[in-house]
């Protein structure tokens, strides 16, 4: 049986008066592909900084490996999950090696050195996103892709269990995006990702939990989330759902705003 690894039960989050995730309930399960899907202002994002302690929830509970999430400290939840997020301002000037480094920082003490072992583990996990030529480089001169793989290789380096991604497609080109998902796949790894193209999502993900304005509609197989009506109704498009000839999967076709109704 497989071992559930995240459970979320009637999760809520607010700002003031203002409830942005509403009573949420979903399980991840050991290395499974989660995607989140909504449209814009859905809650997707502060659902996935629920899951890693960004937000303290307002009410509602989230267990990590059957213990309460409330109880594990930041630098346990480090070990356990790890996060790729959308803006990465933070990071200026440093270079690839030394934002890959920063993986290593949940299994360090205040003055340790690196040792022969964080070395490989750093070397290996940059030749794992192909970026060993460019360990040198700013991270700020890297291409979208690059950036992403350069934050990826961190998040190996941190030996997570979990990884967690905010739209990790967004801003780039096809190409980059399947080769982005193709290889966040590959590490084995639980991944839960918020995404907003359908398709990828149905390509990539074993599970969908589709949420609007905070609320989780459904959590399912994309054959069982991806439903006309149900889109049409969250998304306010019209549109087709069939089989994706290449990839045998779900597929969806968008109507152009105020076009004539899809006929099946």
């Amino acid at each position: 049986m497989t071992a559930v690894q995240i459970q979320a039960r009637d999760i809520k989050w607010q700002v003031d008066d203002k409830v942005i995730v509403d009573q949420v309930s979903f399980c991840v399960n050991q290395n499974e592909t989660l995607g989140i899907v909504g449209p814009n202002g859905a809650g997707k994002t502060s659902l996935l900084k629920c899951l890693y302690q960004e937000h303290q929830l307002s009410s509602g509970q989230i267990t990590l490996d059957g213990r309460a999430l409330s109880a594990y400290d930041r630098k346990a939840v480090a070990k356990k999950i790890a996060v790729v997020g959308q803006q990465h301002e933070a990071v200026f000037n440093l270079s690839v090696l030394d934002i890959v480094t920063m993986g290593l920082i949940p299994h360090k003490a205040l003055f340790d050195r690196n040792n022969d072992q964080d070395r490989r583990a750093i070397e290996e996990a940059l030749a794992i996103v192909d970026l060993l030529d460019k360990q040198h480089q700013v991270f700020n001169t890297l291409s979208g892709g690059e950036q992403q793989r350069c934050l990826i290789a961190r998040a190996i380096v941190q030996r997570p269990q979990i990884l967690i991604m905010d739209e990790p497609t967004n801003h780039l080109d096809v190409f980059y995006q399947h080769q982005i998902l193709s290889l966040v796949k590959k590490l084995g790894l639980t991944l839960i990702m918020t995404i907003h193209d359908l398709n990828l999502a149905a390509q990539y993900c074993d599970r969908l939990l589709l949420l609007s304005a905070g609320k989780m509609l459904v959590c399912d197989t994309p054959e069982a989330v991806l439903k006309a009506e149900m889109l049409k109704q969250v998304f306010h498009l019209e549109c087709l759902v069939d089989q994706n000839p290449l990839t045998n999967k779900m597929r969806v076709t968008y109507a152009m705003h105020n076009e004539a109704h899809i006929n099946d």
